[in-house]
């Protein structure tokens, strides 16, 4: 056979998986499993919900203005969340108002930009645990229990410090849960091995939870944080990824005690040496990539490998240099200016307040902010919104092995990767949106589901391996140029 007819067979296969519907089995997320919560008071809010509609037609929509509350800041008091968001959405899904129950039917809250993004309370840093400060969306997985039943000391109510999330490391589909005893209330119990205490609530099982994800972005050079949530409404439903045009970066400090990727809080938040863990899960799959336990700060033109860009970016960012151990990254909150990311790229760092930007546009502390990776093109992070202590960060693990090994959805690898509820963490990204992992690139480079000159442009510009035979060369032009003339030559068909 023709080796181009070849080439242009293969093109149109690659094509064809990624931008035709998948068809979806029966414990697949999809839109009807959904409810998008905005805010009508704040026209960003409702810009992106009409970009959600129109990519995913079927999910619910709920406007907490509906409430009489009238949000415009990033922060709201604790009583403020129970009669403004918690209470009307929880009425909607149970239909105490008009409409059907559909607290079983919908498995994924995902907010807005323009919704509250946390809950205001005592004891955000200072070594503390019996924190009430609180993601909204971590808040929202547990809205079907009663987070305001009275404690013990030092957790006087159930929304102080953290509860232990029954789907953490556990890879399975959400949809492989019953749900049907989502509205049980369930004991929870104070646990601790002599120090601080946090909660365990006995027969809770993943069923019982919402997944919870927002839908935000920094702004970029020439762009709207609107804008930039339009582009990655664009390329999500699109992604994929093959193991020769992206790697990973794992980068800690000297190896030794204290590393930040191993914090625990015993018994329910094992320490577990997240970074070599997902280097091991990663190579053996055949990804290439960089575990760096040194001194050095590894930035984007420091990587062993500068030519493809990133899938996966997990770092201490601007806690590198804690206790002298590492180098401190360039600039102040800036490192990530340095990488160069695939389209499918997430985005970990162990920084407390990497969301604070989600809260009200602005960093804090000089920390890395995870909004800023949209602009650069990547699509999946998970933000800090307060101080997290290391015991709850999200595992790159298990967020790795949900998305790339299993093909499962942000919102459930989001929630998988990260160990506690009722705590600090807003996954941010299409709830909806998988990783398709091909042998052969996928033609469409850009991810906006065209086949055009942009794609050429950027396969060349980029120079990457798209054919994965081990060198850059005309094969892997030839593998988009095909695909574009291809739907050229159907145009002229009978």
């Amino acid at each position: 056979m023709n080796p181009r007819l070849i080439t242009t067979l293969i093109a149109i296969a690659c094509l064809i998986a990624t931008l035709a519907p998948a068809s979806r089995a029966g414990d697949q997320l999809g839109p009807e499993h959904v409810l998008l919560v905005y805010n009508s008071d704040v026209a960003d809010s409702v810009v992106v919900r009409d970009l959600y509609l129109e990519k995913y037609p079927g999910v619910q929509t709920f406007d907490i203005a509906d409430a009489g509350c009238n949000f415009t800041g990033g922060t709201i008091t604790r009583q403020q969340y129970l009669d403004c968001i918690r209470d009307p959405i929880r009425d909607f899904l149970n239909g105490d108002g008009d409409g059907p129950d559909i607290s079983r039917q919908i498995v994924v809250i995902l907010t807005t930009r323009g919704v509250p993004a946390r809950i205001n309370g005592t004891n955000e840093f200072g070594g503390q645990l019996n924190s009430t400060f609180a993601s909204v969306d971590s808040e929202l997985t547990l809205l079907q229990q009663d987070l305001e039943a009275s404690g013990a000391s030092p957790l006087l109510q159930r929304h102080y410090g953290i509860v232990d999330n029954p789907y953490h490391a556990v890879v399975q589909p959400i949809l492989s849960f019953s749900r049907t005893r989502i509205k049980i209330q369930r004991d929870f119990v104070q646990v601790s091995q002599g120090g601080p205490a946090s909660w365990v609530a006995t027969s809770l099982e993943p069923g019982n939870l919402y997944l919870t994800c927002r839908l935000d972005a920094a702004p970029g050079e020439f762009t709207t944080p609107v804008e930039e949530i339009e582009r990655l409404l664009t390329r999500s439903p699109n992604l994929t990824a093959t193991r020769c045009e992206a790697q990973f970066l794992l980068d800690a400090y000297s190896a030794g005690a204290n590393m930040l990727d191993e914090g625990f809080l015993p018994p329910s938040f094992p320490g577990l040496a997240d970074y070599p863990r997902t280097n091991s899960v990663l190579t053996q799959d055949g990804w290439p990539g960089q575990l760096d336990r040194t001194f050095d700060f590894v930035t984007g033109p420091e990587q062993t490998d500068t030519t493809r860009p990133l899938l996966i970016l997990s770092t201490y960012g601007e806690n590198h240099d804690v206790g002298g151990r590492g180098e401190d990254p360039p600039g102040s909150g800036t490192y990530i200016d340095t990488y160069h990311f695939h389209p499918a790229a997430m985005f970990l760092s162990i920084e407390s307040f990497n969301g604070h930007s989600i809260i009200n546009g602005q960093p804090r502390g000089g920390q890395g902010q995870v909004l800023d990776l949209f602009p650069r093109g990547g699509s999946f992070t998970i933000g800090h919104v307060a101080e997290p202590f290391t015991f709850s960060i999200p595992d790159t693990e298990y967020l790795a092995r949900a998305m790339l090994l299993s093909g499962f959805t942000f919102a459930e690898a989001a929630w998988i990767a990260t160990p506690g509820l009722s705590w600090q963490q807003t996954p941010v990204g299409d709830p909806l949106a998988r990783i398709q992992v091909l042998e052969v690139s996928s033609p469409d480079q850009n991810r906006d589901g065209l086949l055009d000159v942009e794609d050429l442009y950027t396969a060349e510009t980029q120079q990457l391996d798209l054919t994965c035979d081990g060198v850059v060369d005309e094969a892997d032009r030839r593998l988009v140029l095909d695909a574009i003339r291809a739907g050229e030559l159907a145009d002229t068909l009978p």
